[in-house]
């Protein structure tokens, strides 16, 4: 039941708090007095559509404070648990309803925000408002279950369904939680092993990338040098070439060596070890060219695996060692 009304700052009352006790409680006047302002304060309350004219000359807002007892406050606590409020069973309910002189209005419930038109649909059960012109709430169809299960004292009854209703919704919310969380396993599951066939088909190597790098570098050389040291291969290796003089100068001085073997001793010495120095140095110049020599497979091969590599480390946010 209405068990306090709070009032303040609307229209002519700048200041009322009433009591309600158990039972009939009779409000008289003369016409004017202002008890259709008693209804439309708790109107507001209820979250009856807000007008700025109803807010008085004392303060540039209004505000009314309707209290429940604890008996009719579960019919609205069990509706508003499903919206996220916190109002426990037992416990008064406070609604309360802020009305500004620019005509924008807030609504509480136990001092928890909530929506005027929430508000509005979810107080129904708490407050039936007989008037000429006010709707009955025998004629409202969604009253009916509720009144049926009041008269047939079925309220235990009611509250034991509620209760496992809720129960249930909580498993029903928790299994689908699970499912989900067992539909992303099971996608991270398969996602995981796309991920590692790939690797696994790619085989990459510690230092690989590295390895490709210096190769694509120098295969992008590759022409200019390979022209240089062809080109200083064919100086070395021709007739008039430094080996075939120098070998030449040997047999010479070997021919007379026996006539001055003391001063020819240290002159073949050092033409021996130059031109032995002189052909390891042709043999490694060889070699060298073979490695830079231009193979546009190989380049084609080298940018096509390390573009894979790069790739494939990019998508899984790691290097590619």
């Amino acid at each position: 039941m209405l068990t306090a009304l709070s009032i303040r700052n609307v229209v002519l009352i700048e200041s009322l708090d009433l009591d309600l006790a158990p039972g009939l409680t009779v409000l008289t006047g003369e016409t004017g007095a202002g008890k259709s302002i008693l209804l439309d304060a708790l109107g507001l309350a209820l979250g009856g559509r807000a007008d700025r004219s109803l807010v008085g000359p004392w303060a540039d807002r209004a505000q009314v404070v309707a209290t429940f007892s604890a008996d009719r406050a579960e019919d609205l606590a069990r509706v508003l648990e499903g919206q996220g409020l916190d109002v426990p069973a037992g416990e008064e309910l406070s609604l309360r309803r802020v009305l500004g002189a620019d005509g924008r209005s807030r609504a509480f419930v136990n001092d928890q925000p909530v929506g005027r038109g929430c508000l509005e649909a979810r107080a129904a059960p708490l407050l039936e408002i007989h008037g000429q012109r006010a709707s009955f709430a025998l004629l409202d169809a969604s009253q009916h279950r509720r009144l049926l299960d009041r008269f047939g004292g079925h309220e235990a009854a009611l509250t034991g369904t509620a209760a496992a209703f809720a129960r249930w919704r909580a498993a029903r919310e928790a299994l689908e939680t699970l499912r989900g969380r067992l539909s992303d396993t099971d996608g991270e599951l398969a996602y995981l092993r796309a991920g590692l066939a790939e690797i696994e088909a790619l085989a990459p190597r510690a230092g690989e990338e590295e390895e490709l790098a210096a190769l694509r570098a120098r295969q992008g050389r590759a022409g200019r040098v390979s022209e240089e040291l062809a080109d200083a291969l064919r100086l070395l290796g021709e007739d008039s070439g430094p080996a075939k003089r120098i070998g030449s100068a040997l047999r010479r001085i070997e021919r007379v060596g026996t006539e001055e073997p003391a001063l020819m001793a240290p002159v073949l010495a050092a033409l021996e070890r130059t031109l032995i120095e002189l052909q390891e140095a042709e043999g490694a110049l060889a070699e060298a060219a073979r490695a830079c020599r231009y193979d546009e497979g190989a380049l084609e091969a080298a940018e096509a695996r390390l573009f894979a590599l790069r790739a494939l480390a990019r998508k899984h946010r790691v290097t590619t060692d």
